[in-house]
């Protein structure tokens, strides 16, 4: 299997950030009423290990698609 724009998958990547950062400043608006600040966003990114399993949580998701198709395309 080989895989000519790996581009096209960082872009899903990147891209999957959008909800996430919809999600937060939604979540800021119900409880506080108001966009974040920056001690909200501290608050959120405070936890370095929790971050970065999310974003490789995301990541795999996104990457888990190149199998799913050779799969899909060779049945």
């Amino acid at each position: 299997m080989q895989i000519n724009d790996y581009k096209t998958i960082y872009n899903m990547v990147a891209a999957s950030f959008v909800p996430l950062t919809i999600m937060i400043v939604v979540d800021n608006l119900n409880r506080y009423g108001e966009l974040l600040d920056l001690d909200t966003f501290n608050s959120y990114f405070s936890r370095t290990d929790k971050t970065f399993i999310c974003w490789w949580l995301l990541a795999f998701i996104n990457y888990s698609v190149v199998p799913l198709v050779y799969f899909v395309v060779k049945a």
